[in-house]
């Protein structure tokens, strides 16, 4: 259901719009200050400037009315009067009026192109800093943001407050009017307590100037209801809405567009106060303002039925709440609450639907929930068919949609409808469970791989797209420096953001370069069809492809996680199981509490537990809750496990930090004390992992272009100054060189230590290597995750020594494997239909074909010997899974003790990507690696009872 959260397109002047005397002063005014040429001032005509005067009078009286189509009518009017009186000013006003008209109509492409014809067209007119020009960056601000471009829309909103301040006297209500839609961006953004100060802030300033129409104080108050709605603050919100409704049942006609949308947010609030008798009645009001006055055709008119029938639905109304539903989608028709109509628009008219507004998307979704709600209460296959085919429907355009959006966009919108693949997947899942038909296990498959890593899965295919869809270098050399300069631009602006100093022309630079960067790639699209194919050829894999892949001794088990159900998918070359986990909440819990047990806060209390007793009970603990992890996950569904060695996970969720290799598929009666004695999945099977089965199947020709050079390492050295600036207790550590040196004589690579493992280097050298080691600290940033770092060398007062996630994003590293001996490498928030967001997932976006991830801090004496190990079974031809396989049986069979060989010390690492060997050129000197393994054990015992940990 629906709320309505208002970004602000009107401008500071339309606030003082109460009267004919004031207009025509204000007309006056602007005349007073226009430079009109000889010809024009000769032949000017009184009747125009009246004319202009009327019309924008007769605009104020329709604007009062909520009648936008006389608006945009008026304002094209006005604004042809005044280019023949080349009156720029008044031009820009009346195309500013036309711009919101189109905006308020939720015309919102056709908003884009007037206030973007008209920058261009009065620009040469007007100083670049004139006011009027604020409220155009407004408007394109406002449409660009309702159509889910968030990041360019983010851009001209502070391009906009950029020509305020620019003004001798700041026009304090427009500022407010910014601040109020920055703060509805970050509504938005569902960043709800963020959103409350900027919308605070605009409120307190428009209360400050009582000669204005309160007209903007009633949208301040009505966002900050919304905010308290998804804070969970429902009578905070309802006040809230009250006082809005209120302010604008006094100064608006009482058929205005936004008393109805009034009506429809007090009737949400009073539904989640179960209030639903008096909700209705607040429905219906909203329905008798809003059909009139904006057309049955207009989305919030489709939004407000559907909600009205969902409340009917609430209340069993079921028939009557679905012919609701449908009616919304289908306003030429009557109105028949006694019948089930399983009909829905074409793709063609819902994706024309979705272009007027994005809202139609969750319309459809929303409709697709109740259908399926009321076929599983009545069991109707109908129903339940219909839904599948909606949330399909849904699917279907959500696909195109997101063509054109920003990595921003595309989050945002990954995140507003993975509900709609965990709907469809539900929806099969009852079918299939119904049916037995294997065709519903096909759909569910390809619903869940569509909602898992579309970002990551594109990146690597415009990469590949550029590389052999026949472009000359030239113009991937363009389009790589564009992208580079966009993205030095953003980083400016982010850290202009964070200090005191402004630099008032980026907004304009980041604009032009993204406008740039948008035509070029246009540019080649056109030119180059095979480009375009190949760049938007993300099709999910389906299970008959994964299983013709699927080697025969292997089982993938994909997870899929939503907001309330949990599914696994499990794939062999000849058997296929689809099931629905128990509970959401169970499995989060259980996760929760395996993840205590492995990853121990203080590593001190197991290396030095006393006592026979003590030692089992913390064993005991451990197996029952990696038990309990394992039947969850795998062990309840049956699967036929004999032949299998190899595990290729997919996880979701919360399930990326679950090690599998340290679960336990059974508890050893009589050998409880030994940690090395468990029945740990790692015995059974090689494990790796991937962000998908899409990613996992699908070849990437690009990863590995040029031979290179087989392995570069780098480890630094901390100095005690860079320690002692560090906000992170960074400590030195020298295990990690030596890692590095010894890792390097196995492949004869190149091993950059203590000051030569430099950022710059990094960047200089990294591409040229088939594996990459980064043995270092790596610093996670909970509150700004594309801020993570890995910390190289700082040799130097003004060396940059930090490589953040988001620096990641935009480097080319055409790497076999990256190995991150780094602390919770593979740690990060997790994004919906995303999946974890990560330091690892960077190098997989950078080209990295594989993986090696760490899930918590690492042991630097114990990540050594494993790495070491792990390496050598690479140089002996090993796949990357069965040589990880190898190197943590190994340390846990030459551990020296039990508490050395609990998972906490072996178990953070995981394979992530491809697991085929890599074919490295070696010239080793063997004698040198004798005893390596043996030499790190004799020195485990010696070197601490006390466990190390590098890393944050």
């Amino acid at each position: 259901m629906q709320y309505f959260s208002l970004v602000e397109a009107n401008r500071t002047k339309q606030i003082f719009m109460q009267g004919r005397i004031f207009l025509l002063g204000l007309l006056m005014s602007c005349f007073s200050n226009i430079s009109l040429s000889q010809e024009t001032q000769a032949n000017f005509n009184l009747d125009s400037f009246r004319k202009v005067a009327v019309i924008i009078d007769s605009i104020n009286i329709y604007i009062q009315k909520g009648q936008y189509d006389k608006v945009a009518e008026a304002a094209t009017q006005s604004a042809a009067t005044c280019i023949n009186m080349e009156d720029w000013v008044n031009y820009l006003y009346s195309q500013n009026l036309l711009g919101e008209a189109y905006f308020k109509l939720s015309e919102n492409e056709k908003s884009l192109e007037v206030m973007f014809e008209t920058v261009e067209t009065a620009s040469p007119h007007l100083p670049e800093h004139h006011l009027e020009f604020a409220s155009c960056f407004n408007n394109i601000a406002s449409s660009l943001i309702e159509l889910g471009q968030y990041e360019k829309g983010i851009l001209y909103f502070q391009k906009a407050i950029a020509v305020c301040e620019k003004q001798e006297e700041p026009p304090l209500l427009m500022i407010a009017a910014l601040n109020h839609n920055l703060g509805s961006i970050q509504v938005k953004l569902e960043k709800y307590e963020e959103a409350i100060p900027y919308l605070q802030k605009g409120l307190e300033t428009r209360k400050k100037f009582p000669l204005s129409l309160p007209l903007k104080i009633d949208e301040s108050y009505n966002n900050l209801a919304y905010c308290y709605v998804f804070l969970d603050q429902p009578e905070k919100a309802l006040t809230n809405y009250e006082k809005t409704l209120q302010i604008r049942q006094q100064f608006l006609d009482n058929m205005h567009p936004k008393i109805g949308l009034a009506h429809n947010n007090i009737a949400k609030v009073l539904e989640d106060l179960n209030k639903i008798a008096l909700a209705n009645s607040h429905y219906k009001k909203a329905l008798e303002v809003l059909l009139p006055t904006l057309g049955k055709h207009h989305p919030y008119v489709a939004l407000i039925k559907s909600n009205y029938g969902a409340n009917q639905i609430r209340q069993g109304e079921y028939r009557s709440g679905l012919a609701y539903i449908h009616w919304a989608f289908a306003p030429d028709e009557s109105l028949k609450p006694d019948s089930l109509l399983f009909r829905n628009p074409s793709f063609f008219e819902a994706k024309s639907l979705l272009g007027k507004s994005p809202k139609y998307l969750e319309l459809l979704a929303q409709k697709a929930n109740y259908y399926q709600a009321f076929g599983i209460k009545t069991s109707n296959d109908q129903a339940l068919t219909f839904a599948l085919k909606t949330y399909l429907l849904a699917a279907q355009v959500i696909d195109t949609f997101r063509l054109g959006f920003s990595d921003l966009d595309k989050r945002i919108l990954a995140n507003n409808t993975l509900p709609i693949y965990e709907g469809g997947i539900h929806a099969a899942y009852n079918l299939y469970r119904q049916t037995g038909s294997t065709s519903y296990q096909r759909i569910a498959f390809e619903l869940a791989e569509k909602g898992k890593a579309i970002l990551l899965l594109e990146g690597l295919q415009a990469e590949n797209a550029r590389l052999f869809a026949g472009i000359p270098p030239e113009l991937r050399e363009m389009e790589q420096s564009l992208k580079q300069r966009l993205f030095e631009a953003k980083e400016n602006l982010r850290q202009e953001e964070a200090s005191e100093e402004k630099s008032p022309d980026l907004h304009d630079q980041i604009i032009d370069i993204q406008a740039s960067y948008d035509s070029l790639l246009a540019h080649i699209e056109e030119e180059f069809p095979a480009y375009y194919e190949l760049k938007y050829d993300i099709s999910p894999v389906s299970i008959s492809e994964v299983q013709a892949q699927l080697a025969d001794r292997k089982l993938l088990v994909e997870y899929f996680m939503g907001e309330e159900h949990v599914f696994a998918f499990f794939l062999t070359t000849d058997s296929v199981s689809f099931h629905k986990l128990p509970s959401f909440s169970l499995l989060s819990q259980k996760i929760s509490t395996f993840r205590a047990e492995v990853n121990l806060e203080n590593p001190f209390q197991i290396t030095t537990m006393e006592g026979q007793k003590e030692a089992e009970e913390r064993l005991s603990q451990y197996q029952q809750s990696s038990l309990e992890l394992y039947d969850l996950l795998l062990g309840q569904y049956n699967i036929e496990m004999s032949g299998i060695d190899q595990l290729l996970i997919i996880p979701d969720g919360v399930i990326n930090f679950v090690p599998f290799s340290a679960l336990v598929s059974h508890i050893n009666l009589d050998q409880t004390q030994d940690f090395r004695k468990c029945a740990y999945l790692l015995n059974q099977f090689s494990i790796s992992y991937a962000y998908s089965s899409t990613l996992a199947m699908k070849d990437n020709p690009s990863h590995h272009l040029a031979s290179g050079q087989s392995y570069g390492g780098f480890a630094p050295t901390y100095s005690p100054s860079q320690i002692a600036q560090s906000r992170d207790n960074l400590m030195d550590i020298p295990m990690a060189r030596q890692e590095v040196e010894q890792a390097n004589q196995i492949f004869a690579g190149k091993a950059f230590l203590g000051q030569e493992a430099t950022k710059e280097n990094f960047l200089r050298h990294a591409p040229n290597y088939q594996i990459l080691h980064l043995a270092m600290h790596s610093v996670f940033k909970e509150n700004n995750e594309l801020e993570s770092q890995l910390v190289f060398n700082h040799s130097t007062g003004t060396e940059d020594n930090i490589l953040s996630m988001t620096e990641l994003f935009n480097l080319r590293l055409p790497a076999d494997l990256v190995v991150l001996s780094a602390c919770n490498s593979g740690w990060g928030e997790i994004a919906k239909g995303e999946g974890v967001m990560s330091l690892a997932r960077a190098f997989a976006y950078a080209g990295c074909r594989s993986q090696v991830i760490s899930l918590w801090k690492v042991d630097d004496v114990a990540s050594s010997q494993l790495m070491l190990d792990f390496f050598e079974a690479i140089e002996a031809g090993n796949p990357l899974d069965e040589a990880m396989q190898q190197a943590q049986l190994r340390y846990i069979d030459q551990a020296p003790n039990s508490p050395l060989a609990h998972p906490y010390f072996w178990a953070t690492f995981d394979v992530v990507g491809n697991t085929d060997p890599i074919d490295v050129q070696t010239h080793i000197a063997w004698f040198l690696l004798l005893g390596i393994g043996g030499l790190a054990l004799v020195g485990y015992g010696a070197y601490r009872i006390f466990v190390s940990s590098k890393g944050m």
